[in-house]
């Protein structure tokens, strides 16, 4: 540790620390550093997470000739605060005086001279004669000084959102006057860092992993509901870990006989996904048991790049998929993701999926989709195909009628095609235009249904 730091006894070399340092302004002006003083709180960084700070120099002199004061000059001083620190999340420093007062005051208690802070941001030019501020930047300084703020309300100097190696430049910044008596002006300033939060996370086991773990959770494989729970298990004993070891904290699922749902939860800040989620929650069952709902709020997707009859349930639809927090803007794989093997007749109908969350720039394969979907109407109208290079199947033997689809879709690197709206007999376009096999691997039909220029889809309401 840097000399004239006095170390807590709970301070490990982990964070979140905070940094205070003391500033002394004097005799118009002097700038003097007290004894740093390091403190720590809970750690949640991680071992081995670094928080350190410094100031450029111990003491800055501002000194005014007399012609100076009968002038009422202007002078500054500025000093560079610099921080280092390895926090994922990076750290937050502040400013203050180190009471309520923020007045620069004559060290001589018997003198009551004194500089007031400016009351509003102001240039140099427009400093009052016996009024001080502060301004900063990271490389010169300059713009507008700020007053100085409180101990009870703080300047947020800068927050830094990743680990960081940097100096901030702080100038103060004092109008004089003719009238001042010889002497030293003074007041402590703190500056505080506090490392940011470090959230805590857990990793779901890869799809086929999961959706193992999950269907051996119910005995009779008949799991009707997939849902997040607010509170832990009751019984621990009864819970299966979902996680994966290098996760933070773990995730746990249990199996509720008497809703007949499978409840995850978990008291990380952040559950991902894996980038593996293929079969994830189609298989729950193994195709023996219709579900009904799979909530998939709290669950992080944006990692994931294979979704892969993610929601693959074989006999039957699922009844109802919440997709609202969905995040797809990293995954390259979509085939047979919400595919179906249609089974006889189903008359209760799934509720419309909410693909509008769906980011598929990087999308490579739509590859059986929605192959016997029972929806009646999809609306891709946020989907980017331009990525795409495998369409085949993808609404092979569907029930829809409506597809709803952005203005273009973009399908210049589509090379299979083939049987794209194979057995899709529901479906009509827009302006009327109804199946054909003729058309079913026809890309140019891949596109809204308009006069003379027929497609099997509509615009977007």
């Amino acid at each position: 540790m840097r000399k004239g730091l006095r170390k807590s006894p709970f301070f490990n070399g982990q964070g979140p620390v905070i940094v205070v340092i003391g500033l002394i302004i004097t005799s118009l002006c002097q700038f003097f550093l007290n004894q740093t003083v390091v403190f720590a709180a809970p750690l949640i960084s991680g071992s081995g997470t670094v928080l350190s700070t410094s100031v450029s120099h111990s003491t800055v002199n501002l000194d005014f000739s007399a012609q100076e004061f009968r002038a009422s000059a202007f002078k500054n001083s500025t000093i560079q605060y610099h921080i280092n620190t390895t926090n994922a999340t990076g750290a937050m420093s502040y400013i203050s005086s180190i009471d309520e007062d923020t007045h620069l005051n004559h060290s001589d208690t018997d003198i009551h001279q004194k500089f007031e802070s400016i009351a509003t941001p102001l240039s140099e030019t427009s400093f009052a004669p016996k009024t001080w501020g502060y301004r900063k930047s990271k490389t010169s300084v300059t713009g507008n000084f700020n007053p100085i703020p409180k101990r009870s309300n703080p300047d947020l100097l800068y927050n830094e959102s990743t680990a960081v190696n940097t100096s901030y430049h702080i100038d103060f910044g004092v109008k004089s006057s003719p009238d001042l008596i010889e002497g030293t002006f003074e007041k402590q300033i703190v500056l505080t860092t506090i490392a940011n939060p470090v959230p805590t996370t857990a990793t779901l086991q890869n799809g086929f992993q999961f959706s193992n773990i999950v269907y051996n959770l119910n005995p009779n494989h008949d799991t009707e509901n997939f849902k997040p729970s607010a509170t832990p298990p009751a019984n621990l004993a009864t819970a299966a870990k979902i996680s994966t070891n290098s996760s933070t904290v773990p995730v746990y699922a249990w199996y509720d006989s008497s809703d007949k749902t499978v409840y995850w939860w978990s008291d990380a800040d952040i559950v991902y996904a894996d980038q593996n989620s293929a079969y994830m929650f189609g298989r729950i069952n193994k195709y023996a048991n219709p579900l009904r709902v799979i909530d998939t709020r709290g669950i992080n997707t944006s990692r994931v790049k294979m979704m892969t009859r993610m929601f693959y349930t074989g006999r039957w639809p699922i009844k109802e998929i919440i997709l609202n927090e969905f995040d797809t803007s990293n995954v390259e794989d979509m085939s047979e993701m919400f595919a179906v093997d249609p089974f006889g007749t189903v008359t209760d109908l799934p509720e419309p999926l909410n693909l509008t969350s769906f980011d598929t720039r990087k999308v490579t394969s739509m590859r059986s989709m929605f192959s016997g979907t029972y929806n009646e109407e999809i609306d891709i109208s946020s989907f980017d195909t331009s990525s795409v290079t495998d369409l085949s199947y993808m609404f092979d033997d569907s029930k829809v009628k409506k597809v709803y689809a952005p203005a273009s879709l973009n399908t210049a690197n589509v090379v299979d095609s083939t049987d794209l709206f194979h057995d899709a007999v529901n479906l009509i376009g827009g302006n009327g235009t109804t199946y054909s096999a003729a058309n079913a691997s026809n890309l140019n039909y891949f596109k809204i249904d308009e006069v003379g220029s027929p497609g099997f889809f509509t615009a977007a309401p």
